[in-house]
């Protein structure tokens, strides 16, 4: 996290797309339908295709005599199994089908073209080489049509749409200026779209592996594995939305996180002691700053150890994490996989007691250094590892730790003459990582192929280990490094970037394309993790960070403080305002959330998300959707007095104003320090809750509804539950739906009976209808019965107010014009 040792060019990493001499499958001799599929058999190796879903198929290639040991890192416990697809012989092809696309395979190296059953095609390797072999580096050769783009691949730098963009997946702690890659993160999966069609491909083969997406010839695209097989996923649309929800059908969903985790965050490297904890969380409630969660980083451990406290700096951590709940802060801390080798450690000797570390490949244990000096790793790829790490977390449940960081986890050290890994090599010439090996001593697996899932397994041990511990509480996790899965597990942040212009714009397109990635809980440090923002730097940023799902701010040491009031007043009081929404929008964020549990989808939305017809979003991530309905468009330019936005076509508002405005074109907005663009689609119903402290301090009472009339008929789900325990999936909890429509002479707000048991506080509705027009009256419908309600109107603001007692049945509320 910390380190800034530059490494060298990863020596394993020189593919030259275009130019690769490498063997294909050759010519088809037979075909036979198995359990899980069609088995293809070629003069050189073997195809599977597989039916996983009505739109989702599953590709299997080798140049062996059998494939490998179906298991995936990635997959999740519930995803579909592969199963038969049928098909027929047109010709010399094959053509395989169903109900919403179909592959047509030819009999010359398995060559695939992809349709649609319209007849779009979606994919063709037909005018390419198709899959090769280049020894035990399995790949494939594709064709880019001319209006085609490419988004996803997980945490990169750069530009948004990844054509014409070379990405290698290998997790790496690097910290990053500008442009850099590879980082942290490996997610093999994007998604195409052209023309308003969309299909995603996951390629779930852990090996470091390339993508060059035109960049070495703009009209091909090239994918290439160290090691495995060559095994992916298709995944149709037509939208956008529906590849996410197919991809998380494969690797899992976010689980609902404690409403906690979803207000303000602060960290630093390091809040040394007790005192500068005590400090820090003081100031947010001087100043009246919204913040939840205050992180402990490596200085609280004895030595760098985990699962210690060092109690010279912090003689009663258990005492001092009471006092912080107190007053509304929930304590997170850093936990690293390195363990010190250190005979007495209770971690150390009970790891080497029943073999627990990763070995190398003469069989002793791998060693290297990270802050405790000489350590070793946990061989996560046991399933007694996992279950052991898991445990260990009771040591700091027992002093009341609210949530694991999990950092260094790519894994990252130094070998011992303190040269960065994985970048540098070993006097043998191999990179030193190469050397570990995982599992069962005497059939053990690669590091090559484990490296990227290593996170993964972590995350895996660290969330089903804090579940087990505390079962009634939802348990909350952070992961630098991780792999398609670790949704079920961890949100993430993107590693040590730094403070400058560039990074608070291209931050955006990062984290828009985890999420399109199916990391849903995402964020970035907020000002930068190295060096010092200005202040307005830091304002601009924080406003643009209140709508991360990950909202934190860190900082590095010997780096300037870096938090709200370290500004001067006026940055503390835009932080504060810019925070204190955040606050005021968790009941649409949280409902968000859990359609996020559901569905997969993020509640950070790229524009194309929403508007994948429209061809102008393609290329837009400066601002971006929160939900459904809120539009963001940051400002990213320093000494800006201007913000350019693009409307997509539809009625619009401004925040909080009757203002309506035509979409289809780009619209100026003047800013100043303070400004926020946001604007809200026509039909938008927006539940806000009151400004607190910390999310937990109050109830959602009164429950504000902020209602933006649109055309047409529109509907929001509101959803509730207790915000901390797992009792929502048996019933406790609350989806209550809430409906406008404009009607004759009139408008109608529509509250559906809520479907679940629990039960909010008893509160008061409060109705904001903007840009409307003095009614004549506004009538309650219930039960048949009709009331005549008291409202106000703001004929200034063309806002309609008015209150009522909540009430678990639904109701109507009628408002009528003069004709």
């Amino acid at each position: 996290m910390r380190r800034v040792f530059l490494g060298l060019v990863i020596g394993l990493l020189v593919i030259l797309p275009g130019l690769v001499k490498a063997g294909g499958l050759g010519k088809m001799v037979g075909e036979e339908q198995v359990a899980d599929g069609l088995l293809l058999k070629f003069e050189n190796g073997m195809m599977k295709i597989s039916k996983i879903q009505e739109g989702i198929i599953r590709v299997r290639a080798t140049d062996k005599d059998k494939f490998e040991e179906d298991r995936s890192f990635a997959l999740s416990p519930d995803a579909p199994l592969p199963k038969r697809i049928s098909y027929q012989k047109q010709g010399e092809n094959l053509v395989l089908e169903t109900e919403k696309i179909k592959a047509i395979i030819s009999p010359l190296g398995g060559k695939i073209t992809i349709m649609s059953k319209a007849g779009e095609v979606l994919l063709d390797e037909s005018k390419t080489s198709g899959i090769f072999f280049e020894g035990d580096k399995p790949g494939v050769i594709r064709e880019i049509f001319a209006e085609e783009h490419f988004y996803g691949f997980g945490e990169k730098t750069g530009p948004f749409d990844k054509r014409g963009e070379r990405m290698v997946m290998w997790n790496r702690d690097k910290m990053y200026i500008k442009d850099e890659d590879p980082l942290y993160q490996s997610h093999p999966f994007y998604i195409s779209l052209c023309k308003g069609m969309a299909y995603g491909m996951f390629l779930d083969n852990s090996y470091q592996a390339v993508f060059d997406v035109g960049r070495s010839n703009p009209e091909e695209f090239f994918y290439q594995a160290d090691g495995g097989e060559l095994n992916y996923y298709f995944i149709y649309g037509p939208s956008p939305k529906e590849v996410i929800q197919g991809y998380a059908s494969l690797v899992g969903r976010y689980p609902l996180p404690p409403l906690w985790a979803l207000g303000y965050q602060q960290c630093r490297y390091s809040y040394r002691n007790e005192q500068r904890i005590r400090s820090i969380t003081a100031k947010f409630r001087k100043y009246n700053i919204p913040c939840d969660v205050i992180y402990f980083d490596i200085h609280y451990m004895d030595d760098y150890k985990v699962f210690t406290f060092n109690h010279k700096r912090f003689p009663d951590p258990k005492g001092l994490i009471s006092d912080l709940e107190k007053q509304g802060f929930k304590a997170v801390v850093i936990v690293d996989p390195g363990v010190k080798i250190e005979p007495g450690y209770f971690v150390y000797d009970q790891g080497m007691e029943k073999d627990y570390f990763v070995r190398d490949k003469d069989g002793g244990y791998f060693s290297a250094q990270v802050w405790p000096k000489d350590v070793y790793f946990p061989d996560f790829l046991k399933p007694e590892v996992r279950e052991w790490w898991g445990e260990l977390h009771k040591f700091y449940l027992d002093l009341g730790v609210d949530g694991i960081w999990n950092d260094m986890n790519e894994p990252a050290g130094w070998v011992k003459d303190i040269r960065p890994l994985p970048d540098l090599m070993i006097p043998s010439g191999t990179p030193a990582w190469l050397e570990m090996v995982h599992g069962d001593k005497d059939n053990p697996e690669p590091h090559a192929k484990i490296h990227n899932v290593y996170a993964l397994l972590e995350a895996d041990a660290t969330y089903n280990g804090l579940k087990k511990l505390n079962p009634e509480q939802r348990p909350f996790m952070i992961s630098r490094a991780g792999y398609p899965g670790l949704q079920r597990f961890s949100s993430v942040w993107t590693g040590d970037n730094t403070a400058n212009w560039y990074q608070v714009k291209m931050t955006l397109s990062m984290l828009l394309n985890l999420n399109i990635s199916g990391i849903v809980m995402s964020g970035a440090d907020i000002g930068g993790f190295l060096g010092t923002p200005g202040s307005e730097m830091y304002a601009r940023w924080i406003q643009q960070g209140v709508f991360y799902p990950l909202s934190r701010t860190h900082t590095a040491i010997y780096h300037k403080s870096q938090d709200p009031f370290s500004f001067g007043k006026e940055v503390r009081e835009i932080s504060k305002s810019a925070i204190e929404l955040r606050y005021q929008l968790l009941p649409y964020t949280y409902s968000y959330f859990k359609l996020a549990n559901d569905t997969g989808l993020p509640i950070m939305r790229a524009m194309l998300l929403e508007f994948p017809k429209d061809e102008k979003t393609y290329s837009i991530s400066d601002q971006f959707f929160w939900g459904e309905w809120i539009l963001v468009a940051p400002v990213v330019e320093k000494n800006a007095k201007n913000r350019k936005i693009y409307l997509p076509a539809g009625k619009w508002y401004k925040w909080q104003n009757p203002e309506q405005i035509e979409g289809g074109k780009e619209i100026l907005e003047p800013v100043d320090l303070s400004t926020l663009p946001i604007l809200v689609k026509a039909g938008a119903i927006i539940p806000l809750a009151p400004v607190m402290n910390y999310t937990w301090e109050k109830p959602w009472a009164p429950l504000e509804l902020e209602f933006y009339p649109g055309e047409e008929k529109s509907c929001f789900n509101l959803y509730e539950d207790d915000g901390t325990s797992f009792k929502y999936l048996e019933g406790e909890s609350l989806s209550t739906i809430y409906c406008q429509e404009p009607i004759i002479s009139g408008y109608l707000i529509t509250k559906q009976e809520g479907k679940g048991n629990y039960q909010p506080r008893a509160r008061e509705l409060a109705l904001k209808i903007w840009g409307t027009e003095n009614p004549s009256q506004v009538e309650l419908l219930t039960n048949g019965n009709q009331e005549k309600l008291v409202y106000q109107y703001d004929s200034e603001k063309r806002v309609l107010a008015l209150k009522l007692k909540d009430q678990v049945k639904g109701f109507q509320i009628k408002v009528s014009y003069k004709k």
